[in-house]
């Protein structure tokens, strides 16, 4: 049996995570530490979003322990257990699909195996959701999203999730709104998922006849970011898709915005914006752009990110004084929209060094090499307060 942490992760911690987590676990002698390739079968969207998450530190730190454990809701509907609506008993088996990832995790770090086939969870997840495996057409950020949920579900410690009446904003001030949503966010949501991953967005519309104006502050656990196109500069950048993200926007009449001064749809004016970022943040590239109800072309321009302070703190709008981050890992796109291979950069929490996970083989890679076209979902952690 494998030591339990003594402690919850959170964003406050200090200290180097190797350390942190060495002291944590032992791992054999001979164990690979992480550098563990998945096989594919046509699957290697699963692979690639396995990879990022198994080298996320906060995850290994729960996941590699028997911590993880004291959180599994079996009672939770809306987690991967087995759940009747016709007799209404949730049979005691809660969990089953955050149970078999902790096991992946352990083979990739305890394991002495140059590659393994993750095809209990694969088998799990198509219980949950038949079409998302889906072989050849797969996509690592929805599956990313799907897994997250799941895992924050089955982690949930609210055991009955009530209703939350959602007031008016009514030219309240901006922290007092942004606080109210939070707090009711959190009467139905509260895990080690929800403190690592969530965030706050704040939307603000403005209707275009009667200037009513309407703020929401919404929880995230992924930001969608659009991708610049035709703009003055040669090189995008990560900044220009945060600027872009939240420069205002026109919603047209036929789109659709019901305006409740009005009492009918009205043309109106929206401005995003990052509220509140959380310790681990997830950042996707949007490189599907529609140019049909059915079709789509994939964005293919090279955005520059750094491996190394990501600066949030003028784009963060509650002056979190401390929201810079560095890269940890990525997973990767290359070819078609629908089609093609995902692939992982991932650096090792125990070496410090970088990774690539191309199904079931693992290649180190140098740092240079990491900032590509191919970039797609990019995972960055908040530095650690001293």
């Amino acid at each position: 049996m494998l030591p339990s942490s003594s402690s919850t992760t959170n964003s406050n911690t200090t200290g180097d995570s190797s350390s942190s987590l060495t002291s944590l676990v032992t791992f054999p002698p001979d164990s690979k530490k992480g550098l563990v390739g998945l096989q594919s079968k046509g699957t290697c969207f699963v692979n690639s979003a396995i990879q990022c998450l198994s080298n996320t530190p906060d995850f290994l730190k729960l996941f590699l322990t028997d911590e993880y454990k004291k959180d599994i809701n079996e009672q939770n509907p809306l987690g991967s257990g087995t759940y009747s609506t016709d007799i209404n008993v949730y049979f005691s088996i809660g969990g089953k699909l955050t149970h078999c990832f902790s096991s992946l995790l352990r083979d990739l770090w305890f394991g002495n195996s140059s590659s393994i086939a993750p095809l209990e969870l694969k088998k799990i997840v198509s219980e949950l959701s038949p079409h998302m495996i889906s072989a050849g057409g797969g996509d690592s950020q929805e599956f990313l999203s799907f897994l997250l949920d799941y895992l924050h579900e089955d982690l949930n410690r609210v055991l009955k999730k009530p209703y939350v009446e959602i007031k008016d904003y009514d030219e309240r001030p901006d922290e007092i709104v942004a606080e109210e949503s939070w707090n009711n966010h959190l009467k139905r949501n509260q895990s080690v998922i929800q403190e690592l991953l969530y965030g706050q967005l704040k939307a603000k519309y403005e209707c275009s006849e009667c200037k009513k104006k309407f703020i929401t502050f919404d929880p995230f656990g992924m930001i969608s970011l659009p991708i610049p196109q035709d703009t003055e500069k040669e090189t995008l950048n990560l900044y220009d898709c945060i600027k872009l993200l939240t420069k205002t926007e026109k919603i047209e009449l036929e789109i659709g915005w019901y305006c409740s001064g009005c009492k009918t749809h009205r043309e109106a004016v929206k401005k995003t914006d990052i509220y509140k970022l959380p310790p681990i943040l997830v950042l996707h590239l949007k490189r599907a752009q529609p140019i049909s109800w059915l079709q789509a072309k994939k964005l293919t321009d090279l955005v520059e990110f750094p491996l190394e302070g990501l600066d949030l703190r003028e784009y963060v709008l509650n002056n979190d004084k401390n929201a810079i981050y560095d890269l940890y890992a990525v997973s990767n796109h290359h070819g078609k929209t629908v089609q093609g291979q995902y692939t992982t950069f991932a650096k090792n929490l125990i070496d410090k060094k970088w990774y690539h996970f191309v199904d079931s083989e693992v290649l180190e890679v140098n740092e240079k090499e990491i900032v590509s076209p191919g970039a797609y979902v990019l995972f960055y952690k908040k530095r650690e307060v001293n």
